[in-house]
């Protein structure tokens, strides 16, 4: 992890996109099977990419629902600096550097059981 982020320092943009963390893509074809309404962004060679919710979802209640599924999943809003206006739709942060890559897949599976119970009890 340490090389990729002095990769990022020096702007070695090869070292980067080769060393992308192949879990993205397999998060990626989880949403877009799994969570309609919902998409990844973000760079693909970043070590973070957002999971954005349909207009009008709470990331307070997904968060909520992954602590409870045993998953600390923090929403995008909660890294906003405080009294300033809010733009971005709503979305989850997905980091790669925790948990470890052996339970990134556990990991990926409580947040799409947790989005999707959100988004089931809004009916979208």
């Amino acid at each position: 992890m340490r090389s990729r982020y002095s990769a990022f320092v020096i702007g070695d943009s090869r070292y980067l996109l080769a060393t992308w963390h192949p879990s993205r893509l397999a998060l990626e074809a989880r949403v877009a099977d799994e969570l309609r309404g919902c998409r990844v962004t973000g760079l693909s060679a970043g070590l973070h990419c957002l999971l954005e919710l349909p207009p009008g979802s709470s990331e307070e209640r997904v968060t909520e629902e992954a602590a409870r599924l045993g998953l600390r999943f923090d929403g995008l809003c909660s890294f906003r600096l405080r009294g300033t206006q809010w733009r971005h739709p709503p979305a989850m942060v997905v980091g790669y550097g925790a948990p470890p890559a052996h339970r990134f897949d556990e990991a990926v599976d409580l947040a799409i059981r947790a989005v999707g119970a959100v988004l089931d009890e809004r009916g979208a």
